[in-house]
């Protein structure tokens, strides 16, 4: 149990580095944990339940990665390059 705690400690410090989230949680008073935590039920209820499930799976499984993929050859690091050519290849 205290391994699920440090795995959670470094996801909200992986969110603290997100600009909308903070921007959200100030405006909300929700933690932004609790904020992407209900946004991934809500997308998992929608797909679930068949509502726009095809938008959503095309938006995480083509349009988000093309979108990184993107940013990774405008600023080039060896491990975002082989982590989304290989996403690509597979």
């Amino acid at each position: 149990m205290a391994h699920l705690g440090e795995e959670l400690k470094k996801f909200e410090k992986e969110l603290d580095k997100i600009e909308l989230l903070q921007l959200l949680e100030t405006k909300t008073k929700v933690p932004k944990l609790y904020l992407v935590g209900g946004a991934a039920a809500l997308i998992f209820l929608l797909v679930l339940f068949g509502v726009l499930d095809s938008l959503i799976t095309n938006l995480i499984g083509f349009i988000y990665p093309a979108y990184v993929t993107l940013q990774t050859i405008e600023n080039p690091t060896r491990e975002t390059s082989i982590q989304w050519t290989t996403y690509w290849v597979c």
